[in-house]
């Protein structure tokens, strides 16, 4: 929780029971935020499992590196007619 809802939560504990539905109000829109928060990371882990598995598939069949483009193909010289 944000330092300045800290402050507040605190502050309305003070007040008494009085604003027990503000409390609540507060700790409702900070568990919407770390719900949020942790749909963030879990996608971020997700992304990072893939490039992963992508390093460890490449570097198991000794593939080239995954973020370099692969050179071309070798081609023979087109006769100048081509």
């Amino acid at each position: 929780m944000p330092l300045p809802a800290i402050r507040e939560y605190a502050a309305l504990v003070r007040e008494g029971p009085t604003t027990l539905h503000a409390r609540l109000a507060l700790l409702k829109t900070h568990q919407q935020r770390i719900a949020a928060q942790i749909e963030e990371l879990s996608s971020c882990s997700a992304l990072i499992s893939r490039k992963v598995a992508l390093y460890e598939q490449q570097l198991a069949t000794g593939g080239n590196d995954p973020l370099l483009p692969s050179p071309p193909p070798h081609q023979e010289n087109p006769s100048p007619s081509e």
